[in-house]
């Protein structure tokens, strides 16, 4: 994603804002944030928005709202120590 708004327009902010908008209309659930964060922050300096404090919000309100839950009953399981 962040290849092709470069290659489409250019190294700016606002190629970088609308990724991250495309990104949270896509994911309604949150799932893939936090890979999506690692990529976008390889990106920053790329985009030239590695001083922008806005640029980082936007990446701190991919967060899922709420407390993170596992989605397995053995993660819950592992968690809760009921199969040790």
């Amino acid at each position: 994603q962040f290849v092709d708004a470069y290659e489409e327009l250019g190294a700016n902010k606002a190629a970088f804002n609308l990724v991250c908008d495309e990104f949270r209309k896509k994911s309604l659930r949150g799932w893939g944030f936090m890979e999506f964060q690692y990529v976008a922050m390889e990106y920053m300096k790329a985009f030239n928005v590695h001083r922008d404090a806005d640029a980082y919000n936007q990446l701190l309100n991919m967060y899922p709202r709420g407390p993170l839950r596992q989605t397995t009953i053995f993660a819950e399981a592992f968690q809760l120590g009921q199969l040790l």
